[in-house]
């Protein structure tokens, strides 16, 4: 099953992202009914740790194209009328962009992220682009992901049982996500952090 179901146009079901001049919802959302009634089609599965940039037009009123790192994505958003010579920039042009829209694998893969480690309230801390806070000592059992990462790259947005990990700890699976306006808030089963320090590099992954 792919991971979204997509259309051109923002007459959409209840329910769905919009998105400039598209509407979507993940795959697994729910059974949306037949394209002849809704519009919607199955997207194209982005590869881990790559993206899928769709474009208005085409046969279904949008064209997919697969990425699989970060100099063909440019390549690929520059070919579609980004303005920029980076990655970065060009994802910047996109994000403003209504006929273009991108996204990523269903592995969500980081990269580097700076830690933050609040011991008394992390709520105060809102993540800026490829940072993250946590809790600690149960007290505040929450991670705080920013959505852009190092790279100026939007991350796939976490999924309930996905399982996340940064510093090399496996925090568990996550059972819930909270949207936030640039970041989001998640609950997972064993979150950890034994040997972290504040404001160091890490990698952070969430994967099925």
């Amino acid at each position: 099953m792919a991971t979204l179901a997509i259309k051109s146009g923002t007459t959409a079901i209840a329910g769905s992202t919009v998105k400039g001049s598209f509407s979507y919802f993940s795959g697994s959302t729910k059974d949306l009914g037949p394209t002849s009634s809704t519009g919607f089609y199955s997207g194209v599965d982005a590869p881990s740790g790559g993206y899928t940039v769709y474009q208005i037009g085409g046969l279904n009123g949008w064209t997919a194209r697969v990425a699989t790192d970060n100099a063909t994505l440019n390549s690929i958003l520059i070919s579609a009328g980004g303005t920029g010579s980076t990655v970065a920039q060009n994802i910047t042009w996109a994000t403003n962009t209504n006929s273009v829209y991108i996204n990523s694998g269903t592995t969500v893969v980081s990269g580097n992220v700076y830690t933050f480690i609040d011991y008394t309230n992390p709520n105060v801390y809102s993540p800026l682009n490829g940072q993250i806070s946590v809790g600690a000592d149960g007290l505040y059992p929450e991670i705080y992901i920013a959505k852009i990462d190092f790279n100026g790259l939007t991350l796939a947005t976490p999924q309930v049982g996905k399982i996340v990990t940064y510093g090399g700890i496996s925090q568990g699976s996550i059972t819930q996500v909270t949207n936030v306006t640039n970041y989001w808030v998640l609950l997972a089963t064993s979150i950890n952090n034994t040997g972290l320090v504040n404001n160091t590099n890490y990698t952070l992954t969430i994967t099925s």
